[in-house]
């Protein structure tokens, strides 16, 4: 971000059935929810019929290993993580 924090951003699938009103109700519960066990959300963005979402990028980790602390493989459908930092 501005102050050089790396992030995720999670992309959602152009082939997605949710619409903007349902992504908008998604994105207000993420920023209303904060649990040790859970991934602030850090900010999002829809226009032009993409939707991404933006979170803390952990390096080296994945989220099951932060969250149980063991490595599990995660199979991931309907979106696409990248690294970026801005």
């Amino acid at each position: 971000m501005g102050n050089g924090q790396e992030i995720a951003v999670k992309k959602l699938s152009l082939e997605s059935r949710q619409g903007m009103r349902e992504f908008t109700n998604e994105v207000r519960l993420l920023l209303k929810v904060q649990h040790r066990n859970l991934v602030s959300l850090l900010g999002c963005c829809a226009s032009a019929g993409q939707k991404m979402l933006v979170y803390p990028y952990f390096p080296n980790r994945s989220f099951d290993h932060l969250l149980f602390g063991i490595s599990l493989s995660l199979h991931y459908a309907g979106g696409v993580l990248a690294k970026r930092k801005i």
